[in-house]
This record gives structure tokens, C-alpha cells and sequence, in this order.
């Protein structure tokens, strides 16, 4: 087969499933389904609940791919490959799974859109790795999951998830908080913190929900940083993100 009917192929396979996407809506407000009723706070809390199911099931080596509609698109965050099929989003899985990831959502410009029996939730995510060789310790990638609420199974499944590493470059920083903190300090202060540290050098940072006490008294808080140009700056290291 050659490399453009292989192309086309694949078009017509996307294009297959967006058209099965409206067919899908076609049918829920044919059969009459009861819009879900959410309140802003709930479709965040809703959002939170379904990523968590999501979460876990890729750490026990649960039915992830159940969690995705039968007519679904996963564009994943290390494969170039788009996965529409059942057996395709296996695969990557997988493969995914050899690396024993865990996810964690930023709450820096998150963003959850709810209308009727569809909800959407889409910014930042980074999935850890446990060290236990030297390399990779993190992925950082944007990311957009599409739910849609199924009447007849009374739950909510992933019509479409995209997911794609930061493009611009990263560092991972220090920065001091002037008081021994504890968790709840920590979650108060270290967003501040990293927020404080743009200037000139930075265009954006993000708490990286890690904080360490020192012996001295106060405590240093762990952040993301997005570099202008060439910038650098002290206390920051490349963050590599294969």
C-alpha cells in the first residue's frame, strides 16, 4: 500500500469518527436524555472525578480504554499515531505503562466547560515516573479531554483526549518562602512564590506542588518556569521531557 492511500485511509477513518461524533449527539437528543444538571463547582468537582477513575486505572493496569466511548479519538502525548480503535489505544497503553506514569493536573489555567451532557476539561498535566534509573523523571504535556454522558450506561466516557508535550522550553526551580511551612503553608504560599519569580528572564511559572524544609528555617518551593529567548537563571535546571 502505498504512503498516500495509506494518508487517505486514515483521513477517512477520522473523518468516520467525527461524523459518528454527531451521530452520537444525534441520538441522545433523539432519544429524549436527560440533561445532567451541574453547577460550575460540580462539573470541576465532575472533571476531578472522572481524571482520578482515568488516573488509577493506568496505574493498576486496569480497563483504561473502557473509560473512552466506542467512538473515540486518543491523540497521546508520546506517539505520533492518532488511536481511534479499541485494540489501537491498547497498544499504547501498553507501552505507556512499562514507564509506570502518574498524572497530576495543574491548576494554573485550567479550564472546565460544561453544556448539557458534554464536558470538556482542558489545560496542563505532568506524569512522574518513578526513578529508578538515571533519565526521564517527568512528562510535561497540555492536555483536553471531551466527555460525554451516556443515558443508557448512566456515566460519562471520553469522546476525544488530546495530549502534547510543552512546546517551549522549561526549567524546574528553586525558590526560598521565608518561614518553616508546613503542607497547608506550602499550598498557600509556594504559588506566590513562583508567580513573584517572573521577570524579565520568565514568561510563565507554575508551582510544581513540590516544597522542601531547610535546616535554617524556611523552606524553598519547587517551580515551573517557561524561559524568554536564552534566558536562564540560578537555581534551575533543564527539565527533560522525552
Amino acid at each position: 500500500m502505498s504512503s498516500r492511500v495509506g494518508s487517505l485511509l486514515r483521513i477517512a477513518r477520522v473523518a468516520a469518527v467525527a461524523t459518528a461524533g454527531l451521530g452520537l449527539a444525534c441520538t441522545n437528543s433523539l432519544a429524549q436524555v436527560a440533561c445532567q444538571s451541574l453547577t460550575p463547582a460540580a462539573a470541576i468537582d465532575k472533571a476531578n472525578e472522572l481524571f482520578k477513575r482515568w488516573n488509577d486505572l493506568l496505574g493498576n493496569n486496569g480497563d483504561i480504554v473502557g473509560r473512552y466511548a466506542e467512538r473515540s479519538i486518543l491523540l497521546p502525548t508520546v506517539s505520533n499515531e492518532p488511536r481511534l480503535s479499541r485494540e489501537e489505544k491498547q497498544e499504547y497503553f501498553k507501552h505507556f505503562r512499562e514507564r509506570k506514569p502518574s498524572g497530576q493536573i495543574s491548576p494554573v489555567d485550567r479550564t472546565v466547560f460544561f453544556d448539557c451532557n458534554t464536558l470538556v476539561d482542558a489545560g496542563l498535566y505532568t506524569f512522574f515516573y518513578p526513578r529508578t534509573e538515571p533519565g526521564v523523571e517527568r512528562t510535561r504535556a497540555r492536555y483536553s479531554y471531551t466527555y460525554q454522558f451516556d443515558g443508557t450506561k448512566n456515566d460519562w466516557f471520553i469522546t476525544s483526549h488530546h495530549s502534547s508535550k510543552m512546546p517551549e522550553t522549561e526549567l524546574s526551580c528553586q525558590f526560598p518562602i521565608p518561614s518553616q511551612s508546613g503542607n497547608a503553608e506550602a499550598q498557600r504560599t509556594c504559588p506566590k512564590a513562583c508567580q513573584s519569580a517572573i521577570g524579565t528572564s520568565w514568561s510563565w511559572a507554575e508551582w510544581s506542588g513540590q516544597w522542601t524544609n531547610r535546616p535554617t528555617g524556611d523552606a524553598v518551593c519547587g517551580c515551573f518556569m517557561t524561559v524568554k529567548g536564552d534566558g536562564s537563571g540560578s537555581g534551575c535546571s533543564p527539565i527533560p521531557n522525552n
